[in-house]
């Protein structure tokens, strides 16, 4: 027994020892196995990146135990892109070149958006460009960012062609090859964008959010981001600082917010794409940017690449992105903290302002969720006059960031201002209907506590309706007239007088792209005739005369043939008769009916009638018919059931 004893005793610290000496050889080579933040090996065959999942918070405390919230997963990317706009010539030319030298000294990615005009004066710039970004420095890529930063949407097919392709051939000069991205200018872009950046073999578009409402997204998952002609949209999503000038002044946005929004993103996408200006650089001298460089946000723009670099985040390029397999991205949707600490222990919070949900008796991993900030927008919703509009005609619905779904549905609202509550630091896409039209779409983005929008609504127009029969001269009255909306709402009704005019139609206008106006007009059940799509300009007058397809008086000759079940109806001495009747039941016409079964009737209008059979004699009615008669068609065929004619007997 002593000696089974001691056998035990060294088995046991044997294990106990293998199991000390595998934990202290994982330690040792745990770093040599982590992922470099700048080098990942991409498989080109499955378009996947394998590397580690960042870091989504800062490091939390729970019951004193710290731990860093990583986690694994093979098919996730979380990567960023460092998207640098308005490289251009003679402009800030010295901040430029000091900004990509944080990259290159970081060997971080950065793709740089050229506009081609003035470029090559620019002797500097360009020789920095040609010798600075080469080779043995982290990957630097060019794309195309416009000839002279124009708003493309406003353009032609034609003119987004050449002025991109002026570009191309300048960087082409350069470089020694075409750019394969496109950066948009303002963000905006219309189909004509997508068609010149295909036209000119580019295979991706990075333009900002709003852009890009028909991004595919499924519970949350970037499921495509490809388009019908095969362009990926790999859209930017946080900003170094917030856009207040049209690209001419820019505010500060808190650093941890922006590291917020990165985290965001990558958990919820596997990528963020970070938008960087020039401007955000330079010194602000008398309301101008000037070219001395502003060292804070420089050291401010360092700080977050060495926070992307320490959390393990690769830093990639536009391209590179879109080369990624998005169908198989699995979004971090929380991070997750590991305690084992026991289940009744007190819970905090971390120094960082991490709400931390209790354990369960399972000692399962604890969830923990950032509690965003909240700020109020006050909305002033007016009129072009600055007369505030009539709160109860108002409905709302807010986007958030390039959700496709509204982060908010306001049905109605019960004042004006309206003052609604956001998580701050988010671009918010604001819809306002009037009357559950679609009036106004404003953009908006969270910076402060309390921030005011106006929100304008164009005036409404007029729409003037009048219907004519096919020679454009013969009024139609008494038409019934309906105004609908594209979503198939009808928004007016009224019917024409004796000139074929309907009264005037006041309605909002359709200044908000895809709104449109149909206009129906019935001369009765079966006759109805369309306008086209109608457009209505703010304050306009749209006069619309409609024409209808049919002559207003049918000079044909209309036969009715009547039938007792398979046979002509006789006459035998004109016993029957055919009413007609319009489709208010009131009696316009009688005609016998001859030898031959038939009734006939001339000049008729257009429109809905009842043809009845009766007896001659005392009024009895035989059968009836429903018809149309709108120069279609001159003959129809009427049947009577078992009816026994009044004939009178043959003497012998």
């Amino acid at each position: 027994m002593n000696e089974l004893h001691y056998g035990r005793i060294c088995n046991e610290s044997l294990l106990i020892f293998s199991i000390f000496a595998s934990l202290l050889i994982l330690s040792v080579i745990q770093p040599a196995l982590a992922i470099s933040p700048d080098k990942v090996d991409v498989n080109a065959n499955t378009k996947s990146v394998v590397t580690t999942l960042p870091v989504l918070s800062k490091p939390v405390t729970v019951n004193d135990v710290s731990t860093t919230n990583v986690v694994s997963d093979k098919n996730t990317c979380p990567c960023i892109v460092f998207r640098l706009d308005d490289v251009q010539g003679s402009y800030l030319s010295d901040i430029q070149m000091k900004i990509m030298d944080v990259f290159q000294k970081k060997y971080a990615s950065l793709s740089i958006g050229i506009t081609g005009y003035n470029l090559t004066q620019d002797g500097k710039l360009v020789s920095y460009l040609q010798n600075n970004l080469k080779s043995g420095h982290a990957a630097t890529e060019i794309a195309n960012h416009g000839w002279r930063h124009e708003d493309f949407a406003k353009l032609s097919l034609s003119q987004q062609v050449v002025l991109m392709n002026k570009t191309n051939l300048e960087l082409n000069k350069m470089f020694g090859k075409k750019p394969n991205a496109f950066l948009v200018p303002y963000g905006m872009y219309d189909n004509d964008t997508l068609k010149a950046i295909k036209q000119l073999k580019m295979n991706v578009i990075s333009s900002s959010i709003w852009s890009e409402d028909k991004f595919v997204l499924a519970q949350g998952k970037i499921t495509a981001n490809k388009d019908s002609l095969g362009l990926y949209h790999i859209p930017s999503m946080t900003e170094f600082q917030t856009d207040t000038g049209n690209e001419t002044y820019w505010t500060n946005i808190p650093k941890d917010r922006v590291i917020d929004s990165i985290n965001s993103h990558i958990a919820k996408y596997g990528y963020d794409v970070f938008l960087i200006h020039p401007q955000n650089f330079a010194t602000l001298v008398n309301g101008q940017y000037v070219n001395t460089v502003d060292t804070t946000h420089l050291d401010e723009l360092a700080s977050i690449i060495d926070y992307v670099k320490s959390k393990h985040i690769h830093i990639s390029t536009i391209s590179e992105i879109a080369g990624l397999d998005h169908t198989n991205i699995t979004p971090i949707v929380k991070p997750v903290v590991i305690t084992s600490k026991p289940v009744d222990a007190p819970i905090s919070k971390s120094s960082s302002g991490v709400d931390v949900n209790a354990i369960d008796s399972t000692d399962q991993p604890r969830v923990a969720k950032y509690v965003e900030p909240n700020g109020s927008l006050t909305m002033n919703i007016q009129y072009p006059s600055a007369d505030p509009a009539n709160a109860h005609m108002l409905s709302m619905k807010i986007y958030r960031d390039f959700d496709t779904k509204p982060y908010m549905e306001l049905s109605s609202i019960s004042d004006n201002p309206y003052i609604v509550t956001l998580p701050m630091y988010h671009q918010y896409k604001i819809q306002t209907f009037v009357n559950s039209m679609l009036s106004s779409v404003n953009l908006a983005t969270l910076d402060s506590t309390n921030q005011n929008i106006d929100v304008n609504i164009p005036w409404g127009g007029t729409i003037l309706v009048s219907a004519y029969f096919s020679d454009g001269q013969t009024p139609i009255s008494g038409a019934s007239v309906s105004i609908r909306s594209q979503d198939n709402i009808t928004r007016a009704t009224g019917v024409t007088d004796s000139d074929g005019s309907a009264t005037r139609f006041s309605l909002p206008s359709t200044n908000v792209d895809g709104n449109y106006y149909i206009i129906d007009v019935k001369i009765n059940n079966h006759l109805a005739f369309s306008s086209d799509p109608v457009t209505l300009s703010p304050e306009g007058i749209n006069k619309i005369k409609l024409v209808a397809p049919w002559h207003s008086m049918i000079e044909n000759l209309i036969t009715v043939k009547v039938y007792n079940q398979t046979k002509v109806l006789p006459s035998n001495g004109q016993t029957y008769s055919v009413q007609m009747y319009d489709d208010q039941g009131n009696k316009l016409s009688e005609s016998p009916v001859n030898i031959h079964g038939e009734g006939h009737f001339w000049s008729m209008q257009v429109g809905d009638y009842v043809f009845k059979v009766v007896k001659a004699s005392n009024g009895t009615v035989l059968g009836n018919m429903f018809v149309t008669v709108d120069g279609t068609k001159d003959n129809f065929d009427m049947t009577i059931q078992n009816h026994l004619s009044e004939t009178k007997p043959v003497l012998n």
